[in-house]
């Protein structure tokens, strides 16, 4: 068997509910049975029912929990520790990592250069489901350049934009997606009857979300469709962590319950229970306004057979596959109200359109797909170190 550790940010933990989108790619993708790889996942756990447990393929390590919670619980302790937490981080999982031939990295630039240092001779993956590379400056990238060997992104969009910035990094990039799982998200067979057409948001409570301008939107469609009900999921962050900005979107949805709003607010609703509620949408809509790396969310609800509106940027059009539903200014809201209102009126173009969407999210994003492709990326970069 080939040996492979993955690492992911301290921050992060492999966990099903406070495990955000980085820990459920990593535990699907390398949770498999066919595989000619034993994978080490170095991370935190929460030593709870929803930490994520050994399989036949994959074996979770988990070091020192205690000490790292400490250093990174409350805001004020985070922010002096900081400088020093990775450090400490890599130290505890030192053995694994200079024991490992390849080793993944997961969304943490930070890393590198201390792993190195450590001494680490293999082969190193940066796997980044985020823009931050986009910010670095040429010699961090010159850096970087020389001390990894392969580097994945989630979207063509991304990988595009960061070569457009950075045309002197030279190394490999692969563009390995996220992924569903068939048997959550799915098309119920029964559906409770509801009263009243219902439009939904899953998703991270921020400013680039811009769900104050969502909301303006809905007040908008109230003026065609009075009885519209809007659903609202999420947190600041997973886990149902709060931030200044989802305070901000509770107050608005207040006041305009108190006039006509039809808003309910459910908060943060773990993974598995998601499809009960992209089930219940009749449309899914999330209008990011400036970045966005690839477009989970738009996935799982089109495995649902509900439709999704979003915004043509980043990897949303490759998440979603159907210029019909992308807007390209989610600010003009006659722009997305006219979309939306033209979709929920017209049935013949609802039933295409899913057709359409369902057959393209089935075909590209199931996991076992997201698997093959990336233990495909695995065996190149093993036949190199053979070589």
């Amino acid at each position: 068997m080939k040996k492979v550790s993955i690492l992911i940010p301290v921050q992060e933990y492999l966990n099903s509910y406070r495990g955000g989108a980085i820990a459920r790619w990593i535990y699907h993708v390398y949770n498999g049975e066919k595989s000619d790889y034993q994978f080490d996942i170095l991370g935190r756990t929460l030593n709870d029912e929803y930490d994520f447990q050994n399989t036949n393929s994959l074996t979770i390590i988990s070091k020192s929990n205690h000490l790292l919670n400490a250093l990174t619980r409350l805001p004020i302790i985070r922010t002096i520790f900081k400088p020093f937490t990775s450090s400490i981080y890599l130290k505890i999982y030192r053995k694994n990592i200079l024991s490992s031939k390849i080793l993944e990295i997961h969304n943490s630039i930070e890393y590198i250069s201390k792993i190195r240092k450590l001494n680490f001779s293999g082969k190193i993956i940066l796997h980044m489901h985020n823009d931050y590379l986009n910010k670095l400056s040429k010699e961090s990238i010159h850096t970087l350049n020389s001390q990894i060997n392969l580097l994945i992104f989630p979207s063509k969009a991304l990988k595009n934009e960061f070569l457009s910035i950075h045309p002197e990094f030279t190394q490999s990039i692969e563009v390995v997606y996220n992924g569903y799982d068939p048997k959550k998200f799915f098309l119920q067979k029964e559906v409770m009857p509801k009263p009243n057409p219902i439009i939904g948001y899953v998703g991270r409570f921020d400013k680039n979300k811009n769900i104050l301008n969502l909301l303006d939107i809905y007040s908008a469609l109230l003026d065609r469709i009075p009885n519209l009900e809007f659903y609202l999921i999420g947190s600041g962050k997973s886990g149902g962590v709060e931030n200044k900005y989802q305070r901000l979107v509770l107050k608005k949805i207040e006041a305009m319950n108190r006039k006509n709003g039809k808003i309910t607010y459910l908060g943060y609703v773990h993974n598995d229970q998601l499809f009960k509620y992209y089930n219940l949408f009749d449309l899914f809509i999330s209008l990011p306004i400036h970045t966005e790396a690839f477009g989970m969310t738009f996935v799982e609800a089109l495995a649902c057979k509900t439709l999704s509106i979003g915004t043509n940027l980043g990897g949303i059009p490759e998440a979603v596959g159907c210029n019909e539903l992308l807007v390209n200014n989610p600010k003009d809201h006659s722009e997305t109200t006219d979309k939306i209102f033209q979709i929920l009126s017209d049935e013949s173009l609802q039933k295409s359109l899913i057709e359409k969407t369902f057959n393209y999210v089935s075909t590209n994003f199931q996991w076992e797909v997201i698997q093959v492709k990336q233990l495909k990326v695995l065996d190149r970069l093993s036949k190199e170190n053979q070589e």
